[in-house]
């Protein structure tokens, strides 16, 4: 069975060298498969957000491998792949928005996709018209 996402006794601390903090995840083993729904649940400050983040390669981990579709987030060549894959919802709205504008906010991420903007500006439409 191919997993989405693997992680690999992981384990990562904030801080490394002479102030090295404790262990924030410690020797994490985990396997998603495509089209699970997966629920991470814990009190606050328990590293939910900080596993979720190595899931698209926004952290790395201290020890241990995360693979999404079996590339290791690690690899740098990857990154792009595995973030077309992995994405993250911020807890807060207020973190993900990026423009002034609600449609250049819907067109940020085609965008950055490197869509053409003639496609962008019928996506942006059709979104916000299936919103109303």
């Amino acid at each position: 069975m191919a997993f989405i996402i693997r992680a690999q006794n992981v384990s990562f601390c904030y801080s490394e060298g002479e102030s090295k903090s404790p262990p924030v995840l410690k020797d994490i083993n985990l396997q998603f498969e495509k089209g699970q729904f997966i629920g991470i649940i814990g009190h606050n400050g328990s590293g939910k957000s900080t596993l979720a983040k190595h899931f698209n390669a926004l952290l790395l981990p201290t020890k241990g491998n995360v693979y999404v579709k079996d590339m290791d987030t690690k690899d740098a060549k990857h990154l792009w792949d595995i973030r077309q894959t992995a994405g993250l919802v911020f807890q807060n709205p207020d973190n993900q928005i990026v423009a002034a504008i609600v449609e250049e906010d819907v067109a940020f991420g085609p965008e950055n996709l490197g869509i053409p903007p003639e496609e962008i500006r019928k996506r942006v439409e059709y979104a916000l018209k299936a919103v109303g």
